[in-house]
């Protein structure tokens, strides 16, 4: 179960971080690169997609913290030998990442890691 532990500290770090560490995204008609929250804050406010970047960002923000906050559930879960909790925090984490990334790859992993 160590391995599990180990994968969920991984994973909460990893979601705490989405919106800052970021990933190849891109806004408006002619594509603009914006791939993290730092980057949409920096936008020129003359950028005609800058608010909903903005936004995007701050979505996987919040997104990520509450994904963690789930893993960390899930931690206390296993520490009490509830894996069908633990299951259901991550379940939760996972469904919730893929409003953001449909493959979920920071969930997922650890949703699969707990059915074995």
């Amino acid at each position: 179960m160590s391995s599990v532990t180990d994968q969920l500290d991984k994973a909460i770090a990893t979601a705490s971080n989405w919106a800052v560490t970021g990933w190849s995204m891109t806004f408006g008609n002619r594509h603009v690169a914006v791939n993290s929250l730092q980057e949409a804050k920096d936008l020129e406010n003359s950028f005609p997609n800058r608010l909903e970047a903005l936004s995007y960002w701050k979505d996987v923000d919040t997104v990520g913290k509450e994904t963690a906050s789930h893993g960390e559930k899930a931690k206390d879960a296993l520490a009490n030998g509830d894996i069908g909790a633990a299951k259901n925090s991550i379940y939760l984490a996972s469904y919730m990442e893929k409003r953001i990334n449909d493959k979920s790859p920071t969930w997922g992993p650890v949703l699969l890691a707990l059915d074995e």
